[in-house]
């Protein structure tokens, strides 16, 4: 049964030709995928089992020249520099709406420091296009290292469009940190990887908002408390910030706690299994390791100063949560 599911979603790039694919890359955020979701089985009754891993491997990502990146935007939407701004550079035109919406979600995440800044920092070294994404069917926000790219929708409210942005812009984090676009590996890796990384930028998020509160900007915590699918994380960050006070551990709680629903699982497979397709639609060449290098995770939860919550210690990022 789950292979023959599987084979479907593996052959949901054959239904479009090349060019409209890449347009439902940027434009559409990876049609499809969340509604896949719900149909693809998940075994999550058997007990996860312990990963091995590869020697280690010069962890060192592979960045996107700007002529891709930006033959990706025009070809996604022509007068793609009136909607996204690239990091680190000038807005074109001041009647460039979102664009400059853009600039201000890092103008106010830099405020915070520890998460913020050090995500503002990264996504100017790697000059990665922020855009705001109307289109219909759009994913609420995603991250794409083929293109550089970072997109969020139009039509959701400024504190979730940047509390989007906040979980997304980790991913830009991770890639200078050597966890996204080092490597190609089995679909498994690839998903257990995947888990680890969304749990971060879960986790790092939420630590900002929290932050973030201090220096009057509250509406991003706001947003994560009337949240359901928070509403567990959120739990663990405040029980542990009662318990000891001591906002490292609080995050941690929260990474942890990010595996523990079925839901979220299930939604990042979806998600990982779409961008693993839409990668063949723009192949970046990277070595290719069967198992992911025991220097993997070495740097997962680094912050912005070079302290680390603890992700890179967690059990969880050696287990495989799924059979295939």
């Amino acid at each position: 049964m789950f292979e023959g599911i599987r084979d479907k979603v593996e052959g949901l790039a054959d239904t479009f030709n090349k060019k409209s694919f890449r347009r439902v890359v940027l434009g559409v955020a990876l049609l499809g995928a969340a509604g896949f979701g719900a149909n693809l089985y998940v075994d999550h009754q058997n007990a996860p089992h312990s990963a091995d891993y590869g020697p280690r491997a010069d962890l060192r990502p592979v960045l996107v020249e700007a002529a891709r990146q930006q033959a990706a935007l025009q070809e996604w939407k022509e007068n793609w520099q009136t909607v996204c701004y690239v990091a680190g550079q000038p807005v074109e035109t001041a009647s460039a709406r979102g664009a400059n919406q853009a600039r201000e979600f890092l103008q106010k995440m830099a405020q915070e420091e520890l998460v913020g800044g050090q995500a503002v920092k990264a996504l100017e070294q790697l000059g990665t296009a922020i855009c705001i994404n109307d289109s219909r069917n759009a994913w609420d926000a995603v991250f794409i290292d083929a293109t550089n790219s970072l997109t969020v929708r139009s039509d959701l409210a400024a504190p979730r469009q940047m509390l989007h942005v906040l979980e997304e812009s980790r991913h830009a984090v991770q890639k200078t940190q050597g966890m996204v676009g080092t490597i190609n590996t089995t679909f498994q890796e690839t998903l257990r990887a995947a888990f680890a990384l969304e749990a971060d930028a879960t986790a790092t998020a939420m630590l900002a908002a929290y932050r973030l509160q201090a220096k009057g900007e509250t509406s991003v915590w706001q947003t994560i408390a009337y949240d359901l699918s928070y509403i567990d994380m959120k739990a663990a960050f405040l029980g542990e910030m009662l318990k000891s006070g001591d906002e490292m551990k609080a995050t941690r709680a929260v990474f942890d706690a990010w595996y523990d629903s079925p839901m979220r699982l299930q939604q990042t497979y979806s998600q990982t299994r779409a961008r693993f397709e839409n990668e063949k639609r723009w192949p970046v060449e990277r070595p290719y390791l069967e198992k992911l290098p025991s220097n993997f995770f070495d740097r997962l939860g680094e912050m912005g100063d070079g302290s680390n919550y603890g992700a890179n210690q967690s059990k969880n990022i050696s287990k495989h949560h799924h059979k295939f």
